[in-house]
């Protein structure tokens, strides 16, 4: 007699099983004997929920996959018009830097009225182009409105 754990098992509770083709097993105890069609069963069983599992992960991993791609793509896309933006900043920048040369020198060569004199100030050139411009408005408005523009040149005229 032998003694596993808490139970004995004795030489009676061995029994040799003939299978298929006469393959020879030996199963300690017939009370947990199981056939081999149902051993089989449970096989095919956990394949199958592996199999589902492994279903479940392809199918997650390509969605991510995708996402992936997606993101990659958005990232690709706006590092482009980021790009662009930066160059059209620079272009900016540099327009300014010769309009503000451009209106310095025009300024300078408006503000002189003989070669001999001095430029007139700044801020009295400006207000010159200021009331230039408020005359070209009020002319604008009155065109609009359906006054002709020699009457609005001529009122912005008179209020300055």
């Amino acid at each position: 007699m032998q003694t596993s754990g808490s139970r004995t098992v004795s030489n009676l509770d061995r029994l040799t099983v003939y299978g298929p083709k006469e393959l020879k097993r030996t199963v300690h105890d017939p009370a947990i004997y199981t056939s081999p069609t149902s051993v089989a069963r449970e096989y095919l069983r956990l394949l199958a929920r592996l199999d589902s599992r492994a279903v479940r992960a392809e199918r997650a991993q390509s969605k991510l996959e995708q996402e992936l791609s997606a993101s990659r793509a958005a990232e690709n896309q706006a590092t482009e018009e980021l790009g662009h933006v930066s160059r059209l900043a620079d272009i900016f920048f540099e327009l300014s830097q010769i309009l503000g040369g451009v209106v310095d020198h025009w300024l300078k060569e408006r503000g002189t009225k003989e070669p001999g004199q001095e430029p007139e100030s700044t801020k009295v050139m400006l207000d010159v182009l200021l009331k230039q411009l408020e005359a070209q408005e009020f002319a604008n408005s009155g065109e609009k409105s359906g006054d002709d523009s020699e009457s609005g040149t001529e009122a912005a005229a008179q209020r300055s």
